[in-house]
């Protein structure tokens, strides 16, 4: 007969739980969330305070380079437009990362609810990093990024790098964020398998009750 005691010697790091009352013994398995991003969801408008709105699409990554002329759409004006792209962002591994924005004009960036970087200004096409942010491998944070245009060159890229870490090896240095780490919607954490495994036998307390080696 097994008893309680030996049974409750028997649970294993990977979280097990005992259901006396039913007599089952559950072993839940450890699982994990591969990188499988669709990209940012972008809003276009036609002028640089987000009032006059032009098209809505999916882009895959923040990478645009539109020239003097250029514009998101060729129903846009090359020279006085804005955008907002939102979503999810999932680093792949635990580390700190840096994030990092390349544009002319404004930018502000949103990471996790908090602005990281504000340069609502004309400028020419700069660099503007943030400072650390912890993020934990394969948890996704919302993330939202604005950007206006203001004639001239019209550069709009978001970037990030991490720190050494265990996890993540040595840093790699700044990098487009890739579509494989932007999703455009929350993306449900996956309801973790569930094995049954050996149902044991559990003692009545009478039989070991007041024994004291347990």
């Amino acid at each position: 007969c097994l008893c309680l005691a030996a049974v409750m010697r028997r649970i294993r790091a990977t979280w097990h739980w005992t259901v006396l009352g039913a007599g089952l013994l559950l072993s839940l398995a450890s699982y994990g969330r591969a990188a499988t991003g669709n990209g940012l969801w972008g809003e276009y408008y036609n002028n640089v305070d987000f009032n006059n709105f032009a098209l809505g699409r999916l882009d895959s990554t923040v990478n645009f380079d539109w020239g003097t002329t250029g514009s998101p759409d060729p129903s846009m004006d090359g020279n006085t437009f804005s955008a907002v792209w939102t979503g999810f962002v999932q680093a792949p591994c635990s580390a700190n990362y840096t994030f990092r924005t390349n544009s002319d004009d404004g930018v502000r960036l949103y990471v996790n609810g908090n602005l990281v970087i504000d340069q609502w200004v004309d400028e020419s096409a700069t660099n503007h990093d943030s400072g650390a942010i912890a993020l934990t491998g394969g948890v996704q944070v919302p993330i939202r990024l604005e950007y206006y245009e203001n004639y001239g060159q019209a550069v709009s890229k978001l970037l990030w790098s991490h720190a050494w870490s265990a996890a993540c090896g040595g840093a790699s240095g700044f990098a487009i964020i890739p579509q494989s780490a932007l999703y455009s919607t929350a993306v449900p954490t996956p309801i973790p398998t569930i094995t049954p495994t050996s149902i044991p036998t559990i003692c009545p307390l009478s039989d070991n009750f007041n024994d004291a080696s347990l």
